[in-house]
């Protein structure tokens, strides 16, 4: 099972069904209280690059999937900036979405280490 985040500070907590969830690196933490930490606003972490965590000297930005809220690298995805969906599956709920990324890991390639 994935591991979930601690980071309150990425996304909005309700689920946006009109636009996809985008989050710009992380720049510093915010302090959290106990009351962000009991209403299960933990995110989920689930990248093909392997990341399940956060990594606060990781500058990738993310993408939230609107099927099952994982978060992941729209780098590692091969989404580029520019071209950020207005609503995102994952190759997990969505997979027909992402054929030639499904192809290359099915391979034993990884085409987010050459990104």
């Amino acid at each position: 099972e994935p591991r979930r985040s601690v980071r309150s500070t990425k996304g909005p907590k309700k689920k946006s069904t009109a636009k996809s969830r985008v989050t710009p690196p992380p720049q510093s933490e915010s302090p959290k209280n106990e009351s962000e930490e009991k209403d299960g606003s933990d995110d989920i972490i689930r990248c093909v690059c392997g990341a399940t965590e956060e990594d606060e000297d990781d500058d990738r930005m993310m993408i939230q999937c609107e099927g099952c809220d994982a978060w992941q690298h729209t780098m590692c995805m091969g989404i580029a900036k520019k071209h950020i969906p207005k609503v995102y599956f994952c190759e997990v709920c969505s997979p027909e979405l992402h054929k030639p990324l499904l192809a290359q890991i099915e391979k034993g390639e990884k085409p987010w280490e050459k990104r």
